[in-house]
């Protein structure tokens, strides 16, 4: 199946953070907030830089959302985890299965046929306001260290799928 392979953000926004733009990418350098206990942060990525055919029909949507704690393991959660669509949270939210560790960890959500509850045009992922946001809830307080975002965007074949029985091929 046709998909555009793990790519990294271009925009990260993360009001309160350090050094958010060390989320974009895989380096051990980090996005870092101090959160107080029983309360939660919110960091965003968008601007992926997707062409996906405008012919195409999106499948699915894979992320990829890189981080570690530093002192307390398992004292945060991914609290909420939500596609951005047209530049708002949308959809089903896939939060509330990690804990993270005090090590680095990559967690994945969504699946090559999981549009997490939306419905997703190429115009949509295409777009430079599509992405995902993420809370990170803790108790007791500890920091959060973010190190990088993927997305993975499954389509079809578009036109040249279609084209197929046509040409006399797949018949």
């Amino acid at each position: 199946m046709p998909n555009t392979g793990a790519i990294n953000p271009g925009t990260i926004t993360a009001p309160g953070w350090t050094n958010p733009n060390n989320a974009k990418v895989s380096d051990n350098a980090y996005a870092v907030i101090t959160i107080g206990d029983s309360s939660s942060a919110t960091i965003s990525a968008t601007n992926f830089g997707f062409s996906v055919p405008t012919t195409s029909t999106i499948l699915g949507v894979v992320v990829t959302f890189e981080c570690k704690e530093t002192t307390f393991a398992a004292a945060q959660n991914d609290q909420s985890v939500r596609l951005i669509k047209g530049g708002s949270a949308s959809g089903s939210d896939k939060g509330g299965t990690h804990f993270l560790a005090l090590t680095d960890t990559v967690f994945t959500y969504g699946a090559s046929t999981d549009l997490w509850g939306n419905t997703l045009t190429p115009a949509d992922v295409n777009a430079s306001n599509f992405g995902v946001t993420v809370t990170i809830n803790s108790s007791p307080a500890d920091d959060c260290n973010v190190d990088a975002f993927t997305m993975t965007i499954y389509y079809d074949g578009g036109s040249i799928k279609r084209m197929l029985p046509i040409l006399g091929v797949g018949k």
